[in-house]
């Protein structure tokens, strides 16, 4: 539980992210493990094509 009353929010998570300005509506954690899974394929693809250059 939240006891800081100058900001705003239900949980000590979501108030250290709001006082850093970061996001804390929940659609942004699915966007950001996306983003993750995304770019881990894309470099590991890169990687790969790379690697098969250079044999």
């Amino acid at each position: 539980k939240n006891t800081d009353p100058t900001i705003d929010a239900p949980t000590i998570g979501k108030a250290l992210l709001k006082s850093r300005g970061m996001f804390t509506h929940e659609y942004w954690y699915w966007i950001s493990i996306g983003a993750l899974i995304g770019f881990s394929f894309l470099f590991n693809i890169c990687f790969v094509l790379a690697l098969k250059y250079l044999n």
